[in-house]
């Protein structure tokens, strides 16, 4: 799946972090920016010419001003405010403004950049107190403000329906924050949780120990646009569509296609079925009226394969209904356990009816054998042929009667129960 990193890298080039231990690792990768010239100069001067100082709060981006020292004078240039240097010493009270510089004074710089200090015999300069050179107030001419990076995020953000976060962007272009700067500050925005709660929700679980699979905003909108569609199709209409249900359906990875079937063979069968059939679903499963079904059949909750079982055990209800043969909830339950289809049922019960006076007691006949009692457990071989025995004893019996009363022998030794 393409995931957010490389859906914004081929929209801008920039780098977002999609995943909590992403951002968390782009995050650590940056020092803690330096507060004052003296720590920054400190941080430089310990350790090796070259290597990058972090970028600081108010001014995020490099200079391109190098520190280096004038070798026939003594002294010591930083971003363009100029030192003397004595004994290994940075002089703060010495500086003074390059030849287009000006010198406000009481403001606390940062050094921030790559700078290269170079002192003959290899000498360490310190900094005895902080230097006062102006701030930028803002992006510099050393600096620009991306207006292609912003141009590019602001589009994406247009996108998520998250236009009101434009200035806050703005904001971050101004001070030089990298793509996936703002991708760490975005995931965790209120505004980003509550327009994708399903990420929110699957970075909670992965966090939580709860192992799921990352998603992008852009596969987000992509299944959200699918499932609109699948729902609209069928005449649901957008209250169904609804921003908590959505984030469940991708937080529990119900795919567009599941849902699909959950409509086609759930939500459709039930609704266009014969009234006994809505009947017994409702009665079986509470859930009555298609505004009820639709909610039963999309709510994420409800495992697909439980939900196709409860539609067969709702239909085989309904065919003993139509029938006359009640055999209630857990009859029904237990034929889609046996692999009993609607339709065989309703085969097995057309053949009990067939046989409707053998489930009618004579004057003689003590014992009770009901249609849905025997009749059903013999039909569908449900007690090990005990029913069967007993159904068959009882013709055995009439015939042997109507024999004795001087009738000719006419019909079967046995019901026929079992056979479609």
């Amino acid at each position: 799946m393409l995931s957010f990193a490389e859906a914004v890298a081929n929209a801008n080039r920039g780098v977002f972090a999609t995943t909590p231990q992403a951002r968390a690792s782009t995050a650590s990768s940056a020092a803690a920016p330096p507060t004052s010239a003296r720590e920054a100069l400190t941080s430089l001067t310990s350790e090796s010419a070259g290597i990058p100082v972090a970028p600081s709060r108010s001014q995020p981006a490099p200079f391109q001003d190098s520190l280096a020292r004038t070798q026939s004078k003594g002294t010591v240039t930083i971003n363009g405010v100029t030192y003397d240097i004595v004994d290994g010493v940075v002089i703060a009270g010495s500086a003074r403004k390059a030849d287009d510089f000006s010198i406000p004074g009481g403001e606390d710089p940062t050094v921030i950049g790559s700078p290269n200090l170079q002192v003959p015999g290899g000498e360490t300069p310190s900094l005895v107190s902080d230097p006062v050179v102006p701030s930028s107030g803002g992006a510099s001419e050393s600096t620009p403000f991306n207006e292609d990076v912003f141009a590019q995020i602001k589009g994406l953000l247009s996108r998520y329906g998250l236009g009101g976060l434009t200035d806050w962007v703005r904001g971050l272009v101004v001070n030089e924050a990298s793509a996936a700067e703002i991708s760490i500050q975005l995931f965790d925005r209120q505004e980003f949780k509550d327009r994708f709660p399903g990420i929110a929700a699957i970075d909670a679980d992965n966090q939580g120990g709860v192992t799921r699979p990352n998603i992008s905003p852009e596969e987000y909108l992509n299944l959200e646009q699918d499932y609109f569609e699948l729902l609209s199709r069928v005449g649901l209409d957008e209250a169904f569509f609804t921003r908590d249900r959505v984030a469940n359906w991708i937080v529990e990875g119900v795919s567009p296609a599941e849902v699909s079937r959950r409509v086609t063979n759930g939500y459709s069968k039930i609704t266009l079925a014969s009234q006994e059939t809505r009947d017994s679903f409702g009665q079986y499963f509470g859930a009555a009226g298609d505004t009820a079904l639709a909610a039963f059949f999309l709510d994420a909750g409800n495992v697909e394969d439980v939900l196709m079982r409860q539609v067969e055990t709702a239909e085989i209800g309904g065919r003993a209904r139509i029938a006359g043969i009640g055999i209630g909830q857990a009859g029904a339950e237990r034929f889609a356990a046996l692999g009993i289809t609607p339709q065989g049922a309703s085969n097995g019960f057309s053949n009990i009816n067939r046989r409707r006076d053998l489930f009618t007691e004579t004057a003689t006949e003590g014992r009770d054998l009901t249609r849905s009692g025997a009749g059903v457990s013999a039909q569908f071989g449900l007690d090990s042929g005990q029913a069967q025995g007993d159904l068959d004893k009882r013709l055995q019996t009439r015939q042997a009667a109507f024999r004795g009363g001087g009738g000719a022998f006419v019909g079967q030794r046995t019901t026929g129960f079992g056979k479609a």
